[in-house]
């Protein structure tokens, strides 16, 4: 495989937070803008339950010197996997989260809204889409994002198999008046549930990642395992291609000719008015970068409506992910620039923690090593021993930046 420069000393802290939580687990993390907290949900497999982790000043029960506190927050049956978490503080000035997850016993999505104090949480926990039909699963590959009023947006998948077969990508909008289609018990009817768009077959693999752009509008990236390629979604209100009322638009990023398995565990990026996406190319083992250049002319992305290539797809670093699924999460610093943590490694063979940047943020001092012309600079965070690292990557940017 291809060398990666290791990591300087006091660049990055590793800290073990909670204890085995076996194989074919799920992490998120997120941050609390106002106090720099860090949340992270995850699921123990070895149980089925859903656990929260988040940063104390004190009485805390895990992590270093008990700085964290970890508990249950479902154990009812095989519950978590696909987890996803956002925080806020709302104006009571208390952190307030949610976690959606899938409920692999009852085949549904689930989530728990609470609120975080110095030293417990509360919340509920409620169902907030069954299917469409009795025997559909829904509720995988969860997303959520807050946007600037305080709503949660969730993206996730449905699989159906009967009159509406397929693979459904879902949205979840909040409207918290009952005037919704979808939500159960405490908050009945306070969501809109809405097809973002089915592509009628069943999937194998799938990824599901949500951020938002700078009018706090949610970007979605699926993989379609189908088209072997990412789509990416954006909301735009009204004038789109695809969505409830066409409130959305969709694009399709088809790989660049030669390339035939494009998109695995997509993640978006919005800077501006400018949209990418990241993933694991599988054709060729590499970290890609797909950005949106029409109407100038790229490489990928072939549009039937424009008749153009639509997208420029770029290499950014090795992940030998030609055989294996390699994960990965991007976040943005205080700049705007991307930050992505992957992994990599031989295949077969142990993984290990990558982060990428590129060289013109202004919290980059070293040269470039990768990307385009090598202006983006790689290094290994962890890893490098018999055992593999980063099966689930989660990212988030603290206050600093």
């Amino acid at each position: 495989g291809e060398e990666m420069a290791s990591v300087p000393v006091g660049s990055w802290s590793l800290e073990e937070i909670a204890g085995d939580i076996g194989n074919f687990s799920y992490v998120a993390v997120a941050v609390d803008s106002s106090t720099g907290d860090v949340f992270i949900a995850y699921y123990v497999s070895g149980d089925g339950d859903l656990w929260l982790a988040r940063t104390v000043s004190q009485d805390g029960n895990c992590g270093p010197g008990n700085t964290w506190s970890c508990q249950q927050i479902h154990t009812a049956g095989d519950v978590g996997r696909y987890c996803s978490i956002a925080v806020r503080s709302n104006p009571g000035g208390q952190a307030e989260f949610i976690i959606p997850y899938y409920d692999a016993t009852n085949e549904r999505l689930m989530y728990f809204r609470g609120q975080a104090y110095d030293y417990y949480v509360t919340g509920t926990i409620a169902v907030l889409d069954s299917g469409f039909t009795d025997s559909d699963r829904t509720g995988m590959y969860t997303a959520v994002q807050y946007d600037s009023s305080g709503n949660p947006w969730i993206a996730y998948q449905n699989e159906t198999y009967d009159e509406s077969v397929g693979t459904h990508r879902m949205i979840a909008q909040w409207v918290g008046d009952g005037s919704g289609n979808c939500g159960e018990s405490v908050d009945f009817n306070d969501w809109n549930c809405y097809d973002l768009y089915n592509n009628g077959y069943s999937q194998s693999f799938s990824s599901t990642s949500m951020t938002l752009d700078d009018l706090s509008r949610p970007v979605v990236a699926y993989y379609d395992d189908h088209l072997n390629y990412p789509v990416l979604a954006r909301y735009l209100g009204a004038g789109g291609n695809c969505g409830a009322g066409s409130a959305w638009r969709c694009f399709s990023i088809a790989p660049k000719p030669g390339d035939t398995d494009t998109g695995r565990y997509a993640v978006p990026l919005a800077v501006g008015n400018s949209v990418s996406a990241f993933y694991q190319n599988l054709s060729t083992g590499m970290l890609e970068r797909a950005s949106y250049v029409y109407p100038a002319s790229g490489n990928c992305g072939w549009s039937g409506v424009t008749l153009a290539w639509e997208w420029q797809c770029d290499t950014i670093s090795f992940m030998d992910g030609t055989l294996a699924n390699r994960s990965l999460s991007v976040a943005k610093d205080a700049s705007g620039y991307p930050i992505v943590a992957y992994q990599f490694g031989d295949d077969p063979g142990p993984a290990m923690l990558g982060v990428a940047r590129p060289v013109e943020s202004p919290f980059v001092e070293e040269a470039g090593n990768c990307g385009p012309s090598n202006s983006w600079y790689c290094r290994t965070i962890d890893g490098g021993s018999n055992r593999t690292e980063a099966e689930t990557v989660s990212l988030v940017v603290d206050n600093a930046g």
